[in-house]
């Protein structure tokens, strides 16, 4: 994100080393509904691939349990419907990665009304 110009909100301006410290994980935290907030931005990107199926459908089920919860609805990027469910790709390393990123980039950002996709 940051090579495409992207930057994060404040709350989520961490190194990975530091992520490392307070979360045990250098590229993702977790956090509680209470502190939601924390992830709000101009735009939110959310993956919820796992490893299997079972997984998956848990990751979907926090997600629409999520949804409906009035601090997630109070989020800047919910109101303005600039929350994107994007593929595991977006994990992913190397060119092929980087390139589907940026065509997501186009696409989510400049080339479609901002809508919240499925």
């Amino acid at each position: 994100m940051q090579d495409a110009g992207l930057s994060r909100p404040e709350s989520q301006n961490l190194t990975a080393s530091k992520a490392k410290n307070l979360f045990n994980n250098p590229i993702q935290m977790s956090i509680s509904n209470e502190l939601i907030e924390k992830a709000d931005g101009d735009v939110i990107f959310i993956w919820t691939a796992e490893n299997n199926v079972k997984g998956n459908q848990t990751a979907q089920n926090k997600l629409d349990q999520l949804k409906l919860s009035p601090l997630w609805k109070n989020l800047k990027a919910v109101k303005e419907n600039k929350v994107y469910l994007v593929s595991s790709y977006w994990i992913g390393s190397g060119m092929l990665a980087a390139n589907a990123i940026i065509d997501d980039l186009f696409k989510y950002l400049i080339n479609t009304p901002l809508f919240i996709r499925k």
